[in-house]
């Protein structure tokens, strides 16, 4: 850097510099492939998480501490400075904040996030919804703490997005408004309303306190021996019902046929045998197929694809977002049974409306127009 005519030359990288994370990435990148490159990778494997590396060693406890005494000496070596008091040897260990355990027996391993974290996101959630302001810093730290969650439960992303909203929301929502009380309430300076962000709060409570949902992931080896099953979920709807058909390696193995009652007009606010209510019942279907046949893909490794004719509800099911109304709350409710499973769904096809003629015939039992001459295709 030049400063009153000299320049300056830093031997580390300035903390808070404006290209320092790019070079500390461009370090960090080539210690952990240096790193890698000192020993097979069927006796380890090396990740970084930004300056916390980990490894993952096989062979016998004197094989292990050998393999990790070459690595620490090779980071000796290149000059890094070694935080050995954080330092772990075990088949169980805390790594970025999540418990990561072996199990030789049952060939699994186990990630876990902290369980004093959780009380403790627990106990700032339910404080946050008994507030009428957030302060913006005070958010920005929560939401962060909610996307730590999300590298392990992938299924809480989508509930972060109502949260860095607010946090980045620039003076848009307006200043002050009228309680149930009648009195007029102004928001302070670097605050947010909570009703901003209260459904997203209320969500992720119902989430901590294990209502439904987890804060663990188990994986076995057997999982990635083989793909243990081939399902294709295909699905439709019309604005009276649902239909979907499960196939496994090219067979149909399962249907449905489901009612759109009443009761999920309300609740999604719409209206039934009304062409406004097509997009809805088409995410409807999606949640409803999967819940059905849950016991097929939840806990398997499994090629799961979903086609259907419906673009947001293909997007809806591997992204877990869409629209404010309707297709977000049942994306929120799929979000929760997605909580539960160890992959995310491969894909997701889109087919032509034509082609998909025995979901669509399913979907039509309760067609006013077509109930009478109705026959299971």
């Amino acid at each position: 850097a030049a400063y009153r005519g000299r320049f300056l030359r830093w031997k580390r990288v300035a903390q808070g510099s404006k290209n320092g994370p790019q070079l500390f990435g461009w370090l960090s990148a080539m210690a952990s492939r240096f790193t890698q490159a000192l020993c097979r990778t069927d006796a380890m494997r090396q990740h970084t998480y930004t300056d916390d590396p980990v490894l993952a060693v096989r062979g016998t406890r004197a094989e292990a501490r050998r393999i990790c005494t070459v690595v620490i000496l090779a980071w000796l070596a290149l000059g890094f400075d070694l935080a050995y008091i954080k330092g772990q040897f075990a088949k169980s260990i805390v790594w970025v904040g999540h418990e990561v355990s072996v199990d030789v027996q049952a060939r699994s391993v186990t990630a876990t996030i902290k369980a004093e974290f959780m009380r403790d996101l627990l106990a700032t959630t339910e404080r946050l919804i008994t507030q009428h302001v957030i302060a913006r810093k005070e958010l920005r730290s929560y939401a962060g703490c909610v996307s730590h969650v999300c590298n392990l439960l992938w299924a809480w992303r989508p509930f972060t997005d109502e949260l860095w909203a607010a946090v980045e929301d620039k003076g848009r929502m307006k200043a002050s408004f009228v309680d149930k009380s009648g009195r007029r309430r102004k928001r302070p300076a670097n605050c947010i309303w909570t009703y901003q962000v209260i459904r997203t709060l209320t969500w992720l409570r119902s989430f901590l306190r294990s209502e439904r949902g987890a804060i663990s992931r188990t994986w076995l080896l057997s999982h990635y021996m083989s793909i243990d099953a081939d399902l294709v979920f295909l699905f439709d709807a019309c604005p009276w019902g649902l239909g979907g058909i499960l196939v496994e390696k090219g067979v149909i193995i399962a249907y449905f046929i489901s009612e759109i009652t009443p009761g999920d007009a309300k609740h999604l606010g719409i209206t039934v045998g009304s062409a406004t209510a097509q997009q809805a019942a088409e995410c409807l279907a999606v949640l409803v197929g999967l819940r059905a046949w849950r016991r097929f893909w939840i806990d398997r490794r499994c090629s799961f694809s979903i086609k259907g004719d419906n673009k947001t509800a293909l997007n809806m099911a591997l992204t877990l977002r869409g629209p404010p109304g309707p297709v977000k709350m049942i994306a929120r409710e799929l979000a929760f049974d997605y909580s539960s499973a160890c992959f995310e769904p491969k894909a997701a096809t889109h087919i032509p409306g034509v082609s998909n003629v025995v979901s669509d015939k399913l979907s039509r039992l309760y067609d006013p127009a077509q109930r009478h001459s109705w026959r299971l295709p």
